[in-house]
């Protein structure tokens, strides 16, 4: 029989720092695999990532972790298969919101000592397909913009399939989307 393991070198410890479904707010509720929620997965920590980066406060007792959801994995994701049309949408809803990305507030006492999350930290954030977003800048407005949705140019929502990532020189951070073409 096969058995999933973690192999770390010796000398070296891991810890986990934030899981799926951890939650990100003082409001969010904890997560139950057994009772998933649409709702409440979009006040969770998101699922299955491919990028994670740490950008420290000078001091280096905080940081903001930014970290991608790229997609799924349905089968592995729940107990058993939906029974019924009404339980695979209420699925197909707590998928939306697994993907994405979140934004969550470190912590650690000392520079050499482990980082928690802060749930309740004011910088978290939990963005999904579904976030929308106010276009600001230059292009806000512009016809290739325009959508059936948002005829003025001015909304987008949402972000899903990021792959991978980077952060700036200056502090922001950048993700991939993924080419489905």
């Amino acid at each position: 029989a096969a058995v999933d393991s973690f192999d770390v070198p010796s000398g070296y410890t891991w810890e986990a720092l934030i899981r799926w479904g951890d939650p990100l707010f003082r409001d969010s509720p904890g997560f139950d695999f057994s009772a998933q929620d649409a709702a409440a997965q979009a006040r969770q920590f998101g699922y299955n990532n491919d990028y994670l980066e740490i950008l420290r406060h000078p001091g280096g007792k905080k940081g903001l972790l930014v970290c991608n959801h790229e997609y799924v994995n349905p089968q592995i994701m729940f107990p058993e298969a939906p029974a019924s049309a009404a339980e695979e949408a209420a699925r197909r809803a707590i998928f939306r919101n697994a993907v994405g990305m979140s934004v969550v507030e470190l912590v650690r006492d000392a520079r050499s000592e482990p980082w928690s999350y802060v749930q309740g930290g004011r910088l978290n954030r939990r963005i999904t397909m579904d976030t929308v977003f106010e276009l600001t800048g230059p292009a806000a407005g512009s016809a290739l913009l325009q959508t059936g949705e948002d005829p003025q140019g001015r909304f987008v929502r949402g972000t899903l399939g990021n792959c991978a990532g980077g952060s700036t020189p200056w502090g922001t951070v950048l993700s991939g989307e993924e080419n489905f073409n």
